[in-house]
């Protein structure tokens, strides 16, 4: 449990603290494709490409794909680790985690991918989000090293890509990880997004190209 609960610290950590109370979107789009298999967070359609499935969540404001022989573990919260519960659902309060999803080997994680929606004290650019983000991590974590960084369309708008490696010891895990993180912004609201697949090194191209996918894949919905 000990590296599962290190990703979910990890995810916590890389968004900006603030004090708005309610970081949900309000906008509430129709859906453009009726769900399979409802869940308590969001709906799951199979996307019959390269299996992978893909989540609307329940508000309709963001989709994202992900391996069909990964776990969707945000329906799952009730019967996991209390502690891993707390970090997830109750820390902090500005910053909510509406998806994650994880490849399991012995009940272990070893793959994930999160979706984190941060509230803002005031709207921000793209940029100005992104780099709050990288320079808070980086005060607290400066043995992480950023490998690549990249500006990346998200339909009509866009986000900052980063590539990130380090040690898990400095989340209480073992072993070291492959962070790519897409960050964004919600226009005309003080949201950002946090959109994170995280990879146990060393790791199987198959994982990093599916890794890419989903982030890839990340939409906004009107």
């Amino acid at each position: 449990m000990r590296f599962v609960v290190a990703l979910a610290t990890l995810a916590t950590i890389i968004v900006i603290g603030c004090n708005t109370t309610d970081p949900t979107p309000t906008t509430v789009p129709t859906p453009t494709t009726p769900p399979v298999q409802p869940t308590r967070q969001g709906s799951v359609t199979n996307d019959g490409i390269g299996q992978f499935t893909r989540f609307t969540n329940a508000a309709k404001t963001f989709s994202i794909s992900y391996p069909d022989d990964w776990e969707l573990l945000l329906s799952q919260m009730e019967a996991m680790d209390e502690s891993l519960r707390e970090l997830m659902e109750d820390s902090p309060a500005t910053a909510r985690i509406l998806f994650f999803a994880a490849e399991l080997e012995d009940g272990i994680i070893q793959h994930s991918a999160r979706v984190t929606l941060d509230a803002l004290q005031r709207e921000l650019t793209v940029d100005q989000y992104a780099e709050g983000v990288l320079r808070l991590f980086k005060d607290q974590f400066p043995e992480v090293s950023t490998v690549s960084r990249s500006i990346v369309p998200i339909g009509n708008h866009s986000g900052h890509l980063v590539e990130m490696e380090g040690d898990l010891a400095s989340f209480g895990g073992e072993g070291r990880f492959r962070n790519l993180i897409l960050m964004t912004t919600s226009p005309g609201l003080a949201a950002g997004w946090n959109v994170t697949c995280s990879m146990l090194l060393p790791v199987e191209d198959s994982i990093a190209s599916a890794c890419e996918r989903i982030v890839g894949e990340f939409v906004l919905l009107p």
